[in-house]
This record gives structure tokens, C-alpha cells and sequence, in this order.
């Protein structure tokens, strides 16, 4: 897919179009994070093909981030992203800041054309401050299936 010529509207359908998870990776710690990963195809589009992530400190649980990526053969892109507020965001072209509270990272059209991050946007939010619910808030914002077991713990453990 040509990114530079991708609109909100296509972005858009991609974080939203009915998605199933096909596999997933174990919890492994990689430098000072714990992370997974859950390979998606969608349901509606042949051949499109996503991975959820999931990101939390070892020792700090409240430092964490889950997003979707739309995977292609020359690379992936962040289509969205679900950070907690552990630093502020600012936002480039907006020339605004989101203060250091759980906020939602979109690629945006206007990010890609300026050949800034594509999903270098963000918002504040207070639907989560746990990656739990960070992680329930992405699995029902692009409607996914099959992500995880969502009555499990607050934080990830890799020694469960």
C-alpha cells in the first residue's frame, strides 16, 4: 500500500474492520519491558493482515503501551497505540501538548504527508490507566477477537 496517498477514511476502516486473532507469542522481556505480540487477519479484507502489541515496564507496571499495526510486506505501520500517562505528548503539526495522562495515539493522513511519525497524534483520554484496560479499550475500538483472557491480572507477569 502507497502510504503517501492514504486517507483518515482508509485508516479509519482499518482500525475498525472486524479482526480475528490467528496466534500469539509468549510474554518475553526484552531490555527492561515485557512484551506480546498477537498476529490478526481481518475478516473482512483478504490478504490484510494486523499485530496487537503489548508493552508494560518489568518493574513499573504503570509505564505501558498496547497498539495495532498493520503488517505489509514492507513493513508495518502503528495504526493506533494506547499509552499510559507516564510522559507528555506533543503534538507536532497541532503545535499542542496532551499532558502526562493516558492518551491514543492515530496515524493520521496529515502525519504521513509531513513525513512525521504516522501515528504522531495523540489525544487524552480516561477510559484506562492499566494495560488491561488500555488492552480492552484497543480489542473493542478495532473489533478484535480472541486477544486474551480480559479477567486476567492488571499487569503482565512472566512468570505465570
Amino acid at each position: 500500500m502507497d502510504l503517501s496517498a492514504i486517507t483518515d477514511d482508509q485508516l479509519h476502516d482499518m482500525r475498525t474492520e472486524p479482526k480475528r486473532r490467528v496466534s500469539a507469542t509468549r510474554q518475553k522481556l526484552k531490555g527492561q519491558h515485557i512484551e506480546q505480540q498477537y498476529d490478526c487477519e481481518s475478516l473482512a479484507s483478504e490478504n490484510r493482515n494486523y499485530k496487537v502489541f503489548t508493552r508494560q515496564h518489568a518493574t513499573r507496571p504503570n509505564i505501558f503501551s498496547v497498539g495495532l499495526c498493520l503488517v505489509q510486506q514492507s513493513g508495518t505501520l502503528v495504526l493506533c497505540r494506547y499509552n499510559s500517562g507516564y510522559h507528555p505528548h506533543r503534538n507536532v503539526i497541532e503545535r499542542n501538548r496532551v499532558p502526562a495522562r493516558s492518551h491514543i495515539h492515530l496515524a493520521t493522513e496529515r502525519y504521513i504527508a509531513a513525513q512525521l511519525d504516522p501515528d504522531g497524534f495523540a489525544f487524552e483520554t480516561d477510559r484506562f490507566s492499566t494495560i488491561k484496560q488500555a488492552l480492552r479499550c484497543l480489542v473493542a475500538d478495532c473489533a478484535i477477537e480472541g486477544i486474551l483472557d480480559l479477567d486476567g491480572p492488571e499487569t503482565m507477569d512472566l512468570f505465570k
